[in-house]
């Protein structure tokens, strides 16, 4: 009582801001009043990245996407979110010249391709894990247990797949790649699957996953990364990845692929 007598109200953020919402067919974007103009943008641009990958990626959400636009760090990301509902956070922040993003053409675009892969990729869910979502609400999305370089090696595809610019055509990004294949320090598969320790440490994932499934799409047809992902998510059984990856890819599975890759 002593403790909770002399305390004062507290809030989280600015509360000077003002928040709206802006309803569009399949999103609800989310803004401060002061960046109204930004969030319309991001508003139009969520559209048109809706319109290129629903038809690729095979899903439309049941309900409209929400999106946070925020303007309160310098740091340029965003970050997605499937359960328990469709989220997507957008900092308005650009990316800086040494960043791993630095090659883009529009960077709201090429942000939003990125992470509205993410929602049509984990909201894909099917079989069981249907069922018990129906029953539960929306706790379980199989796709959530595929390696985090498919993860985010499919939306790094998308950003550069589905535009001029993207992390698959950043100069960065193949001289990190490059070095480190001429420097014979490739990591296997396994690291790359799990919590790598060596450069480029987080990044990883996004570096390799993205360059891998552009190869597997050059050799089987871009077709087959979706047709994974719908695969994997009726699956009953987890896991699995080498089985289902070889239903699409004429019979091979992620481990052999992959040293394919690298010697290519």
């Amino acid at each position: 009582a002593a403790a909770v007598l002399p305390s004062t109200s507290a809030r989280a953020g600015d509360p000077r801001l003002r928040w709206r919402s802006l309803d569009t067919k399949h999103f609800t974007v989310t803004f401060a009043s002061r960046d109204r103009k930004a969030a319309h943008r991001v508003a139009v641009l969520a559209e048109a990245s809706h319109e290129i990958l629903a038809p690729f990626l095979r899903r439309t959400p049941r309900r409209r996407t929400h999106i946070l636009v925020t303007d309160w760090t310098d740091s340029a990301n965003g970050l997605a979110m499937t359960l328990p509902r469709n989220v997507i956070h957008v900092y308005l922040a650009a990316p800086d010249a040494y960043s791993s993003l630095n090659d883009h053409d529009d960077w709201i675009l090429g942000l939003l391709l990125h992470e509205y892969t993410h929602i049509l990729h984990l909201d894909t869910i099917g079989g069981i894990a249907k069922v018990i979502n129906w029953i539960f609400g929306k706790t379980l999305s199989p796709n959530h247990l595929q390696p985090s370089w498919f993860i985010e090696g499919l939306a790094v595809f998308s950003e550069s797949f589905f535009s001029s610019a993207g992390r698959n055509r950043s100069a960065l990004y193949d001289m990190y790649l490059r070095m480190i294949v001429l420097a014979g320090k490739a990591q296997r598969i396994d690291e790359i699957s799990s919590a790598p320790m060596r450069f480029p440490h987080g990044s990883t994932p996004y570096l390799y996953g993205s360059r891998f499934l552009e190869y597997l799409a050059a050799r089987f047809g871009a077709e087959a990364l979706p047709s994974i992902s719908h695969s994997y998510s009726r699956q009953w059984i987890p896991y699995g990845f080498n089985k289902i990856a070889a239903r699409h890819l004429k019979g091979q599975g992620y481990v052999t692929l992959y040293q394919d890759f690298l010697r290519h």
